[in-house]
């Protein structure tokens, strides 16, 4: 990506920025690479079922028809937009840029960010690494952001989230779709997404 383009130039001086924070979770995850490969290509549904079976709500919508380029929502304590700008799920790393807002306490925290997701298959799912860049909006926010505590608050929301899909693929799967299916809020269109998932392997 160029620093012309209109994603690179932003890009660009995001890494030449002053500010910054920085966190990287390695954890793994009991899920398989068949269905997580799956939700990563339906963020929209992977938000539904996370709703659905987590009772805390996610919403993602598409902002192009390429599907790189996406708004996303965890109930009211994270909100952004970003594009992906590297990789992709075949090659079991993405990379997005974007935008987004964190809440913690009163405070509302704004920046840019770039955030790295790899996986790889293990005994009995997967493990990966999150790392996120963040450009905070001004000096204050960025001491905030660099904080012991704050960074326990992010850390715990970037792990929330994937532990969100595994427990959400779980459910799925021991419920075998049955309450999808009886219900007139989901789509058959969904619903048959939601059958396709179920023939996956597992883990």
């Amino acid at each position: 990506m160029a620093p012309t383009d209109p994603v690179g130039s932003r890009l660009y001086r995001l890494l030449g920025r002053r500010y910054r924070a920085s966190y990287t979770v390695d954890d793994r995850v009991a899920l398989g690479e068949a269905r997580l490969t799956f939700l990563m290509n339906d963020l929209p549904l992977a938000a539904r079922l996370l709703t659905h079976f987590q009772k805390r709500r996610y919403e993602v919508r598409y902002l192009d028809d390429t599907r790189t380029h996406f708004w996303g929502r965890k109930e009211d304590a994270l909100t952004g937009e970003a594009q992906l700008v590297a990789g992709s799920v075949p090659e079991r790393r993405l990379v997005y840029f974007g935008r987004g807002v964190s809440k913690v306490a009163f405070w509302r925290l704004g920046g840019n960010g770039f955030l790295q997701f790899e996986f790889q298959p293990a005994p009995g799912g997967l493990t990966y690494r999150l790392k996120l860049i963040a450009s905070p909006d001004n000096g204050l926010i960025n001491a905030i952001m660099n904080t012991g505590l704050f960074k326990r608050i992010v850390y715990g929301h970037m792990r929330e989230v994937l532990d969100d899909i595994t427990q959400a693929a779980a459910k799925l799967a021991k419920d075998g779709g049955a309450a999808i299916q009886g219900s007139p809020d989901w789509s058959l269109e969904e619903k048959a997404k939601i059958a396709a998932f179920l023939q996956l392997p597992g883990a």
